[in-house]
């Protein structure tokens, strides 16, 4: 957005459209943020539209590589 997408307007008009822009951005802001934070807890929307976060696992890491034992080279002879 730049100057010319607002016409031959003088500049004390440009400013006033400015804040009407920036108003209406701060609402659409302050809507996505409150969709943002809704589940199916505190709003319509089904359980099953709710985000699923992994699971932590309770093992312990052993260290080891993951993966099965290595293939042996079968020598033909």
């Amino acid at each position: 957005m730049d100057r010319a997408d607002f016409g031959d307007i003088s500049d004390s008009e440009l400013i006033e459209q400015l804040f009407a822009v920036i108003n209406r951005m701060a609402l659409r802001i302050a809507e996505l943020d409150a969709r943002l934070g809704m589940n199916s807890s505190n709003s319509s929307v089904p359980p099953s539209s709710d985000p699923h976060d992994k699971p932590k696992s309770s093992r312990e890491p052993s260290g080891k590589k993951p993966g099965g034992q290595p293939v042996r080279q079968r020598q033909h002879g």
